[in-house]
């Protein structure tokens, strides 16, 4: 619901999943119909007194090393002199712990629609991203209207589950996406104590696959671990590393 013309939820915030943390203070989340950079619709954020808190988004999937462009349009009612705002992404892991964020601040506002804009690299070991769209004003009023996110790199690979604890034959599940318009030939490599795993990916245009890698994990004690998408020029697409340790069951 980026554009906010979804009906709200049962709690009065915007529909689509969005949901408030606040770190301080009492943030009022509305859905405002008489306001809207496009189409009918706009979040307004306020307060009575002074407050921190976002207004947070649905999670989505995102791969180590995405490319995501941000931007959202934003207005105020009656700033102060030089007052500003802030949005943009916050990058959990697969436990569901913020592990980054990439913040972005607005210039500051006149009462006119305002664009706040920038791009980030989901970290190694993300999992998951969210827009975050940020209140510090009290006690004027913010309008957010028109977010967009997008992932622009053409392909992405995530390690789903990693090495297990023991040694011997095991498997890891790896994620591929392939966002071109046509099919994707390569190879994931993955190197083990300097043992070589490949196995071979084939994706048809605008599609995941989840893969599992065969690795062996000889002996006890401390490992590393790099997973590799590879074209088949042998150039590398992207790369993961890793430790653990493996003991006796």
């Amino acid at each position: 619901n980026p554009g906010f013309e979804a009906a709200p939820s049962a709690t009065g915030l915007p529909g689509g999943g969005w949901w408030k943390s606040e770190g301080r203070g009492r943030l009022v989340v509305e859905t405002d119909r008489t306001v809207a950079h496009a189409g009918s619709a706009s979040v307004k954020l306020h307060a009575d007194e002074p407050t921190k808190a976002v207004l947070v988004s649905q999670r989505f999937a995102v791969s180590p090393g995405d490319h995501l462009p941000f931007a959202v349009w934003v207005r105020s009612a009656a700033p102060a002199a030089g007052s500003s705002a802030y949005a943009g992404l916050a990058f959990r892991d697969a436990e569901g712990k913020v592990i980054g964020r990439a913040y972005f601040s607005s210039q500051p506002l006149t009462g006119e629609w305002a664009r706040i804009s920038g791009s980030a690299i989901a970290p190694a070991e993300a999992g998951s991203a969210e827009v975050h769209l940020g209140y510090t004003n009290a006690p004027a009023a913010i309008w957010y209207d028109d977010v967009l996110v997008t992932i622009t790199n053409e392909l992405s690979f995530a390690l789903l589950q990693g090495p297990k604890s023991w040694p011997g034959r095991q498997d890891l599940q790896v994620r591929v996406i392939n966002r071109q318009t046509k099919p994707f030939r390569g190879t994931l490599n993955c190197v083990i104590d300097k043992q070589v795993h490949p196995v071979p990916v084939l994706l048809e245009p605008g599609t995941t696959r989840e893969l599992a890698v065969p690795i062996s994990v000889t002996g006890l004690g401390a490992h590393s671990f790099a997973l590799a998408l590879l074209e088949p020029t042998g150039r590398v697409l992207g790369e993961q590393r890793g430790k653990f340790r493996t003991a006796n069951a």
